[in-house]
């Protein structure tokens, strides 16, 4: 994410987005473990370990957040179609209501890199 977010060639810039969307989201990408995973936790709760959000779910959400939009940005299409366990983790995440103070703030329309980013 950092190398594409940091580049300044639009070309490059692009093709890396894709590239960097098909290993994360791909047939043997990251985020097929994180499937598998929430598929096998998700009679103990919605969220990576159980029943209540911890730190690592909060670290989940912001890397989720930006492969979504980065799906989104470049195609328009809907990273979370085909990772029905992650979608309901990410739904269950935006309708938390001790999330909601956080999510419905400025502070979550920040930028998601540096300035210097693209």
């Amino acid at each position: 994410m950092t190398k594409f977010a940091y580049s300044q060639d639009v070309e490059t810039t692009t093709k890396e987005g894709a590239d960097l969307l098909k290993v994360v989201a791909g047939k043997n990408g990251i985020l097929q473990k994180f499937e598998l995973h929430l598929c096998a936790v998700q009679a103990s709760g919605p969220y990576l370990i159980g029943p209540k959000c911890t730190a690592p779910d909060f670290h989940f959400y912001e890397m989720v957040d930006q492969y979504a939009f980065l799906e989104d940005f470049l195609s328009g299409g809907d990273l979370l179609e085909a990772l029905p366990n992650i979608r309901r983790w990410y739904d269950a995440f935006r309708s938390n209501p001790r999330n909601k103070y956080y999510l419905d703030s400025d502070l979550n329309r920040l930028p998601f890199n540096n300035k210097s980013a693209r």
